[in-house]
């Protein structure tokens, strides 16, 4: 009986429109909570390597 509600449960959410931007959107928060918390830390050194710094100059 408790799998039935919780498939029943399970198959509303997931033919919801919201669920899958919801989680998407809770997932990102805690990833970037978690990812400032390590920069704060300094506990992992994260190469930027991907971030432009050529300036404004470069930019034009």
């Amino acid at each position: 009986m408790r799998n039935v509600k919780i498939s029943k449960l399970w198959d509303q959410l997931h033919s919801s429109y919201w669920f899958i931007p919801a989680v998407m959107a809770v997932v990102a928060t805690a990833l970037a909570f978690t990812i400032l918390n390590l920069d704060r830390t300094g506990k992992v050194d994260i190469d930027y390597w991907w971030v432009y710094t050529g300036g404004a100059d470069g930019a034009r």
